[in-house]
């Protein structure tokens, strides 16, 4: 079995290209299935960045009609946890879905969440022995960043890479390892870490008996570097440099 954990459909009917990085104008269940056929690849999971998002049990059951309708591999769904849709977690989690999306950092169209709302999801899905998957970058770090730099009139490519620096990540990591920590049963993952010194902070954390926390990396990460610019759709961390790769 051959997993693509990152597929972000549309409930449409007409596919579209393959290279939107919008997922308000991507492709179909159909088009992305096929391509993943055509990779080898035997599941794909759909993320819950879709329009309207799938955080609502009427938005998964939408999805489900339709991936069953299209897709000619095997399929799951994410839900998410987004402000006011705490209350929805049961009902996805009724309707199929077993891992939740949530991002620690503002998204182009899903919405971040505060530490105090991850902290009583993560509560809430452990009641129904389910994932919490994190995006994990400190924000406001970010922000930061992003407002300096266009004050200085900077709006290019390497402006972007400049303000997703190692530390926001690594400190969004280690906030959700705490978390993580205050909720034992709550099975919690990383998703897309693209720091060496990420990697390193959950190996210490297991070492302290903290040992619900995951993690993964995508074969593009490894890749980017300063001076390249490799980007794929939806991960908004393009850091990770040649010492990162051999850790």
């Amino acid at each position: 079995m051959l997993l693509d954990l990152y597929s972000y459909a549309r409930t449409c009917r007409h596919a579209c290209s393959l290279w939107t990085w919008n997922p308000r104008k991507g492709k179909n269940f159909e088009c992305i299935s096929k391509a993943a056929a055509a990779g080898g690849i035997t599941t794909i999971v759909d993320m819950p960045l879709s329009e309207p998002s799938s955080v609502t049990f009427e938005a998964i059951e939408n999805k489900k009609k339709v991936a069953s309708s299209q897709t000619v591999v095997d399929y799951a769904l994410y839900s998410g946890i987004i402000p006011s849709h705490i209350e929805d977690i049961k009902d996805t989690f009724d309707a199929g879905a077993q891992s939740y999306k949530v991002f620690m950092c503002r998204c182009s169209n899903y919405s971040m969440l505060s530490d105090g709302l991850l902290l009583k999801g993560m509560k809430h899905v452990a009641s129904l022995g389910g994932m919490v998957c994190v995006h994990a970058e400190n924000d406001t770090l970010i922000q930061q960043l992003v407002e300096d730099f266009q004050l200085e009139g900077r709006n290019d490519a390497q402006a972007f890479l400049d303000s997703h620096q190692e530390y926001s990540e690594l400190e969004a990591v280690k906030r959700f390892i705490f978390l993580a920590s205050l909720v034992p049963n709550c099975k919690a993952h990383i998703c897309h870490l693209s720091i060496a010194s990420g990697a390193q902070a959950l190996k210490e954390a297991r070492s302290r008996g903290i040992v619900n926390v995951t993690a993964e990396t995508c074969h593009s990460l490894p890749r980017s570097r300063r001076g390249g610019f490799f980007t794929y759709w939806g991960v908004c961390k393009m850091r990770s440099t040649h010492q990162d790769k051999g850790k």
